[in-house]
């Protein structure tokens, strides 16, 4: 019962970082992306969560959760995150 709980509580740590960042300028590992949602792998034995990201050639791509991503928005002065959000072009 205990796994369970973990794991839901997981799981609202992650939707509630998505919403709050949604569409927004992400750092994976080296590169920045755009954190377009969070989806889960509803296989019982190996759940895992996954964020779903858009790459600066508008590919989707999945990042386990287990990495972490550092949202930008916020974090960088304001006309820098524009700036490198234009040119993404994302």
């Amino acid at each position: 019962m205990q796994k369970k709980a973990n794991i839901d509580e997981n799981w609202k740590q992650i939707t509630e970082f998505t919403e709050k960042y949604k569409d927004t300028l992400v750092l994976d590992y080296t590169e920045v992306k755009v954190l377009r949602g969070c989806i889960d792998d509803t296989d019982p034995e190996t759940m895992d969560y996954y964020w779903l990201l858009q790459d600066k050639r508008s590919n989707f791509v999945q990042s386990s959760c287990v990495g972490e991503i550092i949202a930008l928005k916020g974090v960088i002065p304001e006309d820098s995150y524009n700036r490198l959000r234009s040119m993404l072009s994302i």
